[in-house]
C-alpha cells in the first residue's frame, strides 16, 4: 500500500513538473502566434487525443500513466497558448469579463460532458469507454484547428503574394519615373 501511495505522489509530481515546464516555456518559444497559433493548438489536441486513445487501447498501466502525463503536459500548454491569443486582442478592461466568461463556458461544457458520459442518469459509461469519448472529442477539436489554421496560412501566403506583387510595381513604377526624369533632363540640356 505504501509503495503505491509512493508512485502515485511521484506520478503527480512529474506531471506537476511538466505542466509548469510547458506553460513556461511558452514565453520563449519565437513563433508568430498570429499564423501558427492554430497550427499549434491543433498539433497539441492531436497529441491529447492520441493520449486517451492510448489510455482507451492500452492494457498496460505504465502506458496509460505515460498517456496521463503528455497528456496532462499537453493540455496545460493548449491551455496556455489559447489564452494567450486571446489575451493578445484584449484589452486590459476586458480581461476578466471575457476568462471569467471563458471559465463559466468552459465548466457548463464539462458538466454537460460529466453528465451524460459519467452519470448514471446519463450513459454511465466506464472508464476505459470514457477514454475513447473523450479522445474523439480532442480529435474533433484537434479537426477544427487543423482547418483554422490551414485557412490562416493559405490566406498569410496569399497576403504575402499581394504585398509582393505591390513592392515590385512600386519599384517598377518608381524606377520607370526616374528613367523619365533623366531622359527629360537629358533632352533640355
Amino acid at each position: 500500500m505504501l509503495s503505491n501511495f509512493r508512485l502515485l505522489c511521484f506520478i503527480i509530481q512529474h506531471c506537476l513538473s511538466a505542466c509548469s515546464i510547458t506553460s513556461f516555456l511558452v514565453q520563449y518559444m519565437q513563433i508568430n502566434w498570429d499564423h501558427f497559433g492554430e497550427l499549434a493548438l491543433g498539433i497539441f489536441s492531436a497529441i491529447d487525443a492520441g493520449c486517451l486513445f492510448l489510455m482507451h487501447f492500452s492494457t498496460s498501466i505504465w502506458a496509460c500513466y505515460a498517456g496521463y502525463l503528455i497528456f496532462k503536459a499537453c493540455y496545460v500548454l493548449l491551455l496556455t497558448i489559447a489564452t494567450f491569443q486571446i489575451a493578445v486582442n484584449l484589452s486590459m478592461e476586458r480581461y476578466a469579463l471575457m476568462f471569467g466568461f471563458n471559465n463559466f463556458i468552459a465548466l457548463l461544457i464539462q458538466t454537460i460532458l460529466t453528465i451524460v458520459v459519467v452519470d448514471s442518469r446519463g450513459l454511465g459509461l466506464d472508464i476505459v469507454t470514457q477514454f475513447l469519448i473523450y479522445g474523439s472529442y480532442f480529435a474533433v477539436i484537434h479537426g477544427i484547428f487543423m482547418i483554422r489554421s490551414i485557412c490562416v496560412l493559405i490566406s498569410c501566403k496569399c497576403q504575402r503574394k499581394i504585398v509582393r506583387s505591390c513592392r515590385e510595381q512600386l519599384n517598377q513604377a518608381e524606377h520607370e519615373s526616374r528613367e523619365q526624369i533623366v531622359t527629360s533632363c537629358m533632352t533640355r540640356l
